[in-house]
């Protein structure tokens, strides 16, 4: 475990997910930030942002991370 915060990484959820891409940890690739569905409806979700992996324990700094890349590919 690395004690200064690296920012995430763009990840592919792939195309059976509900949202296609997510934001990884650089360390082990572990899902650190994205979509989240908090109800039933489409438009029922919301985003998370881990502070630390829950893998490999990485802290996570997403104070450069832009979410608007989300949703460019």
């Amino acid at each position: 475990m690395m004690n200064s915060g690296l920012s995430p990484v763009l990840c592919n959820a792939g195309s059976n997910a509900v949202h296609h891409h997510y934001f990884g940890c650089p360390v082990c690739g572990t899902e650190v930030g994205g979509f989240i569905i908090t109800g039933n409806g489409e438009d029922d979700w919301s985003t998370h942002t881990d502070k630390f992996c829950k893998e490999c324990g990485q802290k996570i700094d997403w104070s450069k991370t832009e979410w608007s890349d989300i949703y460019r590919h």
